[in-house]
């Protein structure tokens, strides 16, 4: 049927549908009355469009162009007179109904026109006609879409005239040209011409959409009806279509009426040469503010109905055990769609009171908000509401204000929790009981909740009461039966029913989850199925017992196989229920799944293990320390006097050789009776003989020196302080270390070639070429050291440095490849290796940005190739490797040596008999000479003493007189504690290692003394 009427007085039209009610639920609570939806369509502009073509119509027939008419499909649905004629046909029917495509030569134009009125609404130009006869003409054709009142093409209007006939047709285009502005001032949608940023021309549809008239619009700028954020794309738009970069556009904007209101446009638009030289901008403007608004709130009801449709249906159908996660799920949706922040549910309480406890409570994510009390009642915190919704009432409160005066203390809560506004429901079951509330809150900001929202909502509401009824009941029904299968159903650990044969009768979930199946899997397989072959045996011992009445219960830790093949380690306790006779009658497992017991067990076990090696290396280094710095302390006095005693022998052989012969010259014979035996300390042989007896000793001594140095950077390994280093001197010490696994298994071949230093720690370095070359010997039997060789190689490419270790030993197994780097992984027997000491070397390595690889074959030996990059960074000076200097002869300085050490002592006193030297013997001493004289030089004081160390002393003199702190000089037999080691490294005073080199000693004291003067 049709009405007419508007409440604002005008006109409209619409249609009116019955549909029967579609009722959300599947079925109707008894007595409810079913509903009536009505759809009604607004028809007004179809009622327009007919009007406009009814005036149409008046010059349709009449004109001397061909017009014709086509539907949405091209198809031709009305012709004039005029179209017939030119064409060839005798009447319309045989026009009528064929396509737009028919009538064109090429109909590939015909679909290209069509195209851009879709895209434009409009199209102008020439094409070559075919008529009915199959003859063709050149036609000249106009034409427009016509579409309904929501802007959706309903079908094509043309009119053409065939210009071949020019006399004619140019009365027929004038002609044409009145039918197009007639099509133009009655067009629903706006047109305009644009010429130069300005209308030269709009259709009375456009003036009365942008609510201008026609004369304030001619002229008009186009971007004063334009929104100012919307002027850019407009005007990039404009510039495409001049420039000539499109053909047409179509896009939408937002305009500007005359009274300020903002709306949504849409322009399809094309460029067009009015007359040469003049081009402008020509298409349409449609009002699509009703269609967005529309569409969007359509959209949003639709999408709220569904959502409710299809939270209703899930908690409708949710099974039991599934309702709450429903519940919860539907309060965090339908939060999310009305952008709430919280939803609460409050049931009865457990100990039946009339109060109502919160079960139900869903936050937004990342709200903030107050702690919720563990029990939070109604009745504690919001009485008032409590009483008006058990009684049967929605409250919808949209600020506190809403709130009555004796709501006292749910006014006090609504401002602890910070709530705003609130929608509340009863929640009633079909007995009009009200089993609990359901309420939507806001913190952030106020909300009016409509009528709407509230009949919506209010339908989930009974959905959920309805639901926690059921729930209610069938806990009831289950309450007994689950109390019986708690245990079973819900324990951590597995638990099974399992026949006398092995068969599996009943399955938990927790068994099935621990081993992949499912239960109806499970039930078909029998428990050795799945046992792990290793442990079988053990497993059916046990059960074999208990069949034999010898037992009636047994644990044991075994492994199972999981449906994907993975293990699973379980701890297996069996009991057994028996019949009268004593036989089985089924076997009660309990399974404790321990994976991750035993996987952090080995993990324990091997931190454990990498801890007691770590700390065997760590003590390895500190005892090596500890013994170096011992062995240097005496050592370097032992060593002085040595090298002092072998340069000052040659000249005391040297002198008594002359007084030999001077007392030859005196006595004569007589001399040899006086002295007799003892003239043989006379010979010169004698002393000569002595002479090179210290000399060895000198060279021994020496050696001890390098053995200890070569201690000192093993005792290194742990030190993360990176300097260059020299490869040269980390690849010796680790030789000489390894020389006594060596000497009796390869020859040692040396190949090192001067290369750039690399970032690290030469002490670490030095483990990592002494892991490979204890690596190397022990892959070499003993006895054939000709015929063996290890051999070591350095060399750079570009900013790489290489080093190879390479050994004729036996070679690494294909198979073990791949392992050998891992931690624990040894070939070697018993007591030969922990394993760790590839692993070591590779973190090494990988630490300081290298790479290690190795090549191997069975028998052939193997080659570790190592590759470090070069740092352009120098390596520390050797002023203590033995480095020669000129002494610069400056003398008489004044010395205060401070060592605890008598011997070092007196060594120093000798080595600086030029100088006057001061002596403390410790560092208390030291400092208590100090404090009464500053008058040094140079201090050469030790770093490791008993009570006060050097250090101690230097900070005093830092606090006390920095002057004096920058003339110590630190000697040091080791630096073995990290306290000692990072000290010296942050300090820039210079130090000298024991066994100490003389020359250099001196050296450095005469430097120190000439800067001292100087300063002065």
């Amino acid at each position: 049927m049709s009405v007419r009427g508007r409440k604002s007085g005008g006109l409209s039209q619409a249609e009116k549908d019955l549909a029967g009610h579609r009722p959300i639920y599947p079925v109707h609570p008894p007595g409810e009355k079913r509903r009536v939806v009505v759809y009604a369509h607004d028809i007004t502009e179809r009622k327009r469009i007919e009007e406009s073509l009814r005036l149409k119509n008046l010059v349709f027939d009449r004109s001397i162009a061909a017009n014709s008419i086509a539907d949405a499909e091209g198809i031709i649905t009305e012709v004039n007179d005029t179209f017939l004629r030119i064409w060839g046909y005798s009447s319309r029917a045989e026009a009528v109904g064929r396509a737009i495509s028919g009538f064109l030569e090429d109909p590939q134009k015909a679909l290209s026109i069509i195209a851009q009125l879709k895209e434009t609404g409009i199209w102008e130009g020439e094409y070559t006609a075919r008529r009915q006869d199959g003859s063709t003409f050149l036609a000249y054709g106009l034409a427009t879409s016509l579409t309904d009142g929501e802007n959706q093409i309903i079908g094509y209007q043309s009119a053409v005239i065939d210009v071949s006939e020019r006399e004619r047709a140019k009365q027929a285009l004038v002609e044409s040209e009145a039918c197009f502005r007639l099509l133009c001032e009655n067009s629903l949608s706006g047109i305009y011409i644009v010429e130069n940023g300005r209308f030269s021309y709009v259709n009375p549809a456009l003036a009365e959409i942008a609510g201008y008239s026609r004369d304030e619009m001619s002229g008009m700028d186009v971007m004063s009806v334009v929104y100012p954020e919307d002027r850019a794309l407009v005007h990039e738009n404009i510039r495409r279509r001049m420039a000539g970069e499109v053909e047409s556009v179509r896009y939408e904007f937002r305009a500007v009426r005359k009274n300020g209101e903002v709306i949504d446009a849409l322009v399809l638009g094309v460029t067009a040469d009015l007359e040469p030289g003049r081009r402008a901008l020509i298409g349409n403007l449609l009002d699509v503010t009703a269609r967005r608004r529309a569409e969007h709130e359509g959209a949003s009801q639709v999408r709220f109905e569904r959502l409710l449709a299809e939270l209703s249906s899930r908690i409708a159908t949710a099974p039991f055990e599934q309702l709450d996660a429903t519940i919860s799920d539907a309060q965090r949706l339908m939060c999310e769609f009305l952008a709430v922040d919280l939803s609460s549910i409050y049931r009865p309480c457990a100990d039946r009171t009339p109060a109502l406890q919160l079960t139900y409570l869903y936050l937004r994510p990342g709200l903030t908000f107050p702690p919720v009390p563990e029990e939070l009642r109604s009745d504690a915190y919001f009485p008032w509401c409590q009483r008006e919704l058990m009684s049967g009432k929605i409250l919808s409160v949209s600020s506190t204000r809403d709130l009555p005066e004796d709501a006292v203390r749910d006014r006090l809560s609504w401002q602890y929790f910070g709530i705003k506004t609130s929608l509340m429901f009863p929640l009633v079951a079909a007995n009009n009981e009200v089993i609990g509330t359901l309420s939507f809150d806001t913190v952030t900001e106020q909300r009016f909740w409509s009528n709407e929202t509230v009949s919506r909502l209010r339908l989930l509401a009974q959905t959920i009461a309805h639901a926690l009824a059921r729930k209610r009941s069938e806990a009831e029904l289950r309450d007994s039966e689950q109390r019986f299968r708690a245990i079973f159903q819900h324990a951590k650990v597995g638990i099974a029913r399992v026949g006398r044969n092995g068969e599996w009768l009943e399955v938990n979930q927790t068994l099935c989850n621990m081993l992949g199946y499912r239960p109806d899997e499970l039930v078909r397989m029998t428990f050795q199925d799945m046992t792990h072959p290793d442990d079988l045996d053990a497993d059916l011992t046990q059960y074999r017992r208990m069949l034999a009445d010898e037992i009636q219960t047994y644990s044991i830790q075994q492994r199972y196989v999981r449906k994907d093949g993975s293990i699973v380690w379980v701890y297996l306790t069996v009991a057994c229920e028996r019949e009268p006779d004593r036989s089985v009658r089924n076997f009660i497992s309990v399974f404790d799944d321990i994976t991750e017991r035993k996987r952090k067990e080995d993990e324990r076990h091997q931190l454990h293990m990498n801890m007691a090696q770590s700390d065997r290396l760590a003590s390895m280094g500190m005892l090596a320390a500890g013994v170096a710095h011992e062995i240097n302390n005496p050592l370097a006095y032992i060593l002085y006097n040595l090298e002092s005693l072998s340069e000052e022998l040659p000249r005391y052989a040297k002198q008594l050789a002359g007084a030999r012969l001077a007392l030859n010259q005196r006595l004569g014979e007589e001399l040899g009776k006086i002295l007799g035996a003892n003239l043989v300390a006379l010979n010169a042989s004698t002393w000569l003989d002595a002479s090179e007896r210290l000399k060895e000793a000198v060279q021994g001594t020496r050696k001890i020196r390098e053995i200890t140095r070569d201690l000192g950077a093993f005792s290194r390994v742990e030190s993360d302080h990176l300097t260059p280093v020299d490869l040269r001197y980390p690849i010796e010490s680790a030789v000489s270390l390894a020389s006594n696994e060596l000497k009796y298994r390869a020859q040692i071949i040396r190949d090192i070639r001067p290369t750039a230093p690399v970032l690290g720690s030469e002490g670490r370095i030095c483990q990592v070429f002494l892991n490979l070359l204890l690596n190397a010997a022990h892959a070499i039997k003993e006895g054939d050291v000709n015929h063996n060789e290890i051999r070591l190689r350095t060399w750079q490419e570009g900013s790489t440095v290489f080093a190879e270790v390479r050994d004729t030993g036996s070679g690494i197994r294909p198979e073990d490849m791949g392992r050998i780097f891992d931690p624990f992984f040894t070939t070697k027997q018993v007591g030969r290796g922990s394993g760790l000491g590839l692993s070591i070397v590779r973190r090494i390595i990988a630490e300081y940005g290298g790479n290690i690889r190795v090549e191997s074959k069975v028998a052939r030996g193997a080659r570790f190739l190592i590759s470090l990059p070069a740092c352009t960074g120098q390596p520390a000076t050797e002023t203590d490797r033995l480095c020669v200097q000129q002494d610069t002869g400056c003398r008489g300085g004044r010395l205060l040596v401070i060592d605890d050490e008598p011997g070092i002592l007196r060594a120093l006193r000798r080595i600086l008999r030029d100088h006057e030297v001061v002596e403390a013997e410790s560092g208390e001493q030291a400092l208590d000479l100090l404090a009464r004289d500053q008058q040094f030089d140079v201090i050469l004081c030790d770093v490791m003493m008993r009570t006060t160390s050097g250090m101690d002393v230097h900070r005093w003199l830092l606090s006390h007189y920095p002057p004096l702190a920058r003339r110590v000089v630190f000697l040091t037999g080791g630096a073995f504690t990290p306290h000692a080691r990072s000290y010296l490294e942050e300090v820039e005073n210079p130090r000298i290692e024991k066994p100490f080199n003389t020359s250099n000693l001196l050296k450095l004291v005469s430097e120190i003394i000439l800067a001292a003067r100087t300063s002065k």
